[in-house]
């Protein structure tokens, strides 16, 4: 199974969001992944921040840092502005990340539904990107080759509890298989999907 990313061809660099770091360290492929990606990779400093020193998912983000794989910036004083006025509604993470694409004209990543939302709205040019769309892009495919390209989707939907769209779900569960499917409860509609 061969789904496509809505960033295969795009080469803008991308806007991470908290989450989205998540999802690459929980899926263990994930400096492969970031390594196969050819666009430039940014990630707000308060995004980063909300990664606590000490956890796995900040040691990983740390190791992309240093590795020169991602960049972390600080927010200028007009996307701060933006920032504030997004933290009303949604997390410091995602806040920073859809300041930092608007004003800079980044690719968003975001996963939460919300900040989807309010990303799509104050950018409705561009609708934000997915995790999975990271982990589909056809370079890193290629790179991590099969059955790891499903291993990665897997292991970043059980474990990092990933969020993807309910269009896309009769094609991750035809890339893992039901019975991993099944222990995926992050999946939408995952009560009706695997009725008890």
């Amino acid at each position: 199974m061969n789904f496509s990313s809505i960033i295969s061809n795009q080469a803008l660099p991308l806007a991470f969001d908290t989450s989205i770091i998540v999802n690459l360290q929980a899926c263990t492929f994930g400096k492969q992944i970031v390594t196969a990606v050819p666009n430039p990779i940014i990630i707000a400093q308060i995004a980063a921040d909300e990664l606590k020193p000490g956890t796995i998912e900040r040691a990983f983000l740390d190791d992309l840092v240093t590795s020169h794989l991602v960049q972390l910036s600080e927010l200028t004083d007009p996307e701060y502005l933006e920032y504030e006025s997004l933290i009303t509604t949604l997390d410091d993470g995602e806040s920073a990340t859809i300041a930092l694409s608007i004003t800079r004209q980044f690719f968003p990543f975001i996963d939460e539904r919300k900040g989807r939302a309010k990303a799509t709205e104050r950018q409705a040019m561009l609708e934000p990107g997915w995790s999975l769309d990271l982990l589909r892009h056809p370079k890193a495919v290629m790179a991590l080759g099969s059955p790891s390209d499903a291993d990665a989707i897997y292991l970043a939907l059980k474990e990092g509890r990933m969020r993807i769209p309910e269009s896309r779900v009769s094609d991750v569960i035809s890339l893992i298989g039901t019975q991993r499917a099944t222990e995926c409860v992050s999946l939408p509609n995952y009560k009706k999907l695997f009725p008890k």
